[in-house]
């Protein structure tokens, strides 16, 4: 239930990235379902999957972060696998970190999306999932 509220509330709340020129799409609501995806209930020291990681990075980053599109990098894509390997490039942003775990550096300090910081607890919601899938060790 606890996995289902928190996607529920993180889907609600997503943002466009994109600045107001661009054809952006009505955000879906993430799947309820957990199949394949571990909780960010940080008081269990679970850690957050690929799966669970790409779909906030679908909900909320797909508007700028596709192909040919703006962002320098394609982890909102639908294609799960290329998503996973632009999140495993070298960040710009972020020195010594990779574009997935600069994803936690920038939502955390109000730097994406570019429309501005998510309101909280969301940000820091976000945030964390994406620190315990690093901490995890990036899987696929």
């Amino acid at each position: 239930m606890h996995r289902i509220v928190i996607a529920t509330l993180l889907s609600l709340s997503s943002l466009s990235a994109c600045s107001s020129d661009e054809k952006t799409t009505t955000p879906q609501p993430a799947a309820t379902s957990d199949a394949g995806a571990s909780t960010s209930d940080a008081a269990t020291g679970s850690s957050a999957s690929w799966s669970s990681i790409h779909t906030q990075f679908t909900t909320r980053c797909t508007p700028c972060h596709v192909s040919s599109k703006s962002g320098g990098h394609n982890m909102g894509q639908a294609d799960v696998a290329a998503a996973y390997a632009d999140s495993q490039l070298a960040s710009a942003a972020c020195a010594g970190k990779s574009k997935g775990a600069c994803a936690a550096v920038r939502v955390r300090n109000g730097s994406m999306p570019a429309t501005g910081p998510l309101p909280e607890p969301e940000r820091t919601n976000l945030a964390n999932l994406i620190d315990q899938w690093v901490a995890a060790g990036e899987k696929p």
